[in-house]
Order: C-alpha cells, then structure tokens, then sequence
C-alpha cells in the first residue's frame, strides 16, 4: 500500500444516530461491529449497523456493572480507546481528579483490568510543562516504541500538543518529549485535537473547535476537521475543514479503497446537549 501524502478532497455523510447514547468519544470497527465508549459512561457499547441497535454492552468496572449517563463532575471521562497487541485501552482524560483511570480490554471484547494511571499523567504535566488546567488527553497512539499522548489544547493556556512516553505501561515510565502544535482555526476559533489514529504508516488525526478556554466547560462548537501528521517527525502535513456544526471526537478505520486511493473512516460525534450520538462516514480521497 502507498505512503499517504496529502489529502485531495474529503467527502462526509451522515449515516445513522445511535438513540439513547450520548457523548461518543472513542469508536472502534472490526468484524462489522462498531465499539464505542462515552466520556460519561463505564461501558463499551457494541452496536451493529445492520440491526441498528445496540447488541452488547461490556462494564468498564472490576464489579461488572453498567453504569451510563454518569453526572459530569463523577463521570470518568474516557476520551481514547485504542488497539494495540492484541488487546484494546481504554484512557480517561486526565482533566480532573477522577479522570485518571485506564481500563484493559481483550481481543474478545472482555474486561481485564482497571486502573489508575495518575502517576503516568502527573510524570507528563511535570515534563511538558501542562497545568492541570490545562491538561486534557483526548487520543492516543502506542507503537512497540512509544505512546504518543495528543493533549487538548481548550484551556486557558491552549497547550495544544503531543506527548511522548516510553515504557509507559510500566512502573518506570519515560516522558520523553512534548511538542506543541498550532492548528489552523476553525471559523475563527483556535482548533484542538480530539482523536488521533495511526493508519498506513502516519497520524491520522481530528480536531475541533468550540468557544471556551476550559478543559471542563464546553462551548458553542464551531467545527471539526481531519489532519494528516508525519509519524516521526508529527508534522503536520495536511488539513481539512469537514464539518461546521458538529464536535467530532472518534475515528475508527472502516474500509480502504482503490481507484481512486481513498479510506472511509466512522467518525463519531459528543453532542452535549442531545441524548443520541452521530455515526458518519468520511471518505479521504489521497493524493498521488
């Protein structure tokens, strides 16, 4: 498969709304399935297209319960769900005391384990130099070498960027550096990463906009878009503008095409103010 160079074009479609979900933060496809967990929930929900229902719901607690539609200052805020190795992470944000949980997840979709990385968080602020007003983790990436941590960049001080840590499931974690990034604007407010994924060898990665300088608070939303970043280097390598009225905060692979090369990605949105999550597709179309 070629190395991706730039984006051509984008092409969004809403497909369908998952009722009586709200708050969709990280979505994976696999098997045609589609996980997804909530930033105020404790579960991961499997949701089958097809049917147009949710099918399965698996705990995100050691107690095996099915705590949903969590009230925001308890809720545990899981902003990043990730495969690696064979199984999958899930990551809470960071941006507050509770927040700090990372729960493990099996190859067949069964909890393993939970528990607090606050030490792991704490050792990043302290290297990066990222307040706790600041700090706001919304996608990561592992590698056999490296995790990639993209923080936020909504607070007051919009520390906008990527963290780097080996060894980060360790008891002796390596923060290795920070780098921050500046992304274009959307519709005049400054965008901020909300989900990041490798994919054919680079960093495909969304960010949004919204009118607020809090890691807490939301605000008005002003527009998401998907950008293309050099693995190595996390240069920012291409940008586009892909919706104005919507907070995108997942994305998740669905199929590769050829001819022209593009991929379809399932993009989930964290409408806060709605009871219900949007599922769409994006076709990138990728440049020669």
């Amino acid at each position: 498969m070629k190395k991706l160079k730039n984006i051509e074009k984008t092409e969004l479609n809403r497909q369908f709304a998952i009722p009586a979900f709200s708050g969709g933060s990280g979505i994976f496809y696999i098997d045609d399935m589609i996980y997804i967990i909530s930033d105020k929930s404790n579960v991961l929900s499997a949701f089958d297209a097809d049917k147009g229902q949710i099918i399965r719901k698996i705990s995100l607690q050691m107690d095996g319960s099915l705590e949903e539609n969590i009230m925001k200052k308890y809720k545990p805020d899981f902003e990043a769900f990730v495969p690696w190795d064979g199984r999958y992470y899930i990551f809470g944000s960071g941006s507050a005391k509770h927040r700090f949980d990372l729960v493990i997840i099996d190859e067949h979709f069964r909890f393993v384990e939970r528990s607090s990385i606050k030490n792991l968080y704490q050792a990043m602020m302290e290297m990066s130099g990222i307040g706790s007003l600041d700090f706001n983790i919304e996608g990561v990436i592992l590698t056999d070498e490296s995790a990639l941590f993209f923080n936020r960049g909504n607070g007051p001080n919009r520390k906008n960027g990527i963290i780097s840590v080996k060894n980060w499931l360790t008891g002796e974690p390596e923060v290795t550096a920070f780098k921050n990034i500046v992304l274009p604007a959307i519709d005049g407010q400054e965008a901020s990463f909300s989900d990041a994924i490798l994919h054919n060898g680079h960093i495909c990665f969304l960010a949004n906009a919204e009118d607020t300088r809090s890691v807490y608070d939301d605000g008005k939303v002003a527009g998401s878009a998907i950008g293309l970043m050099h693995l190595d280097t996390l240069e920012v390598l291409d940008y586009h503008v892909i919706e104005r009225d919507v907070k995108y905060e997942g994305i998740t692979v669905y199929k590769q095409l050829k001819e022209p090369d593009r991929t379809v990605f399932l993009l989930c949105d964290d409408n806060d103010f709605e009871h219900e999550t949007l599922i769409s597709q994006l076709t990138v179309f990728w440049g020669k």
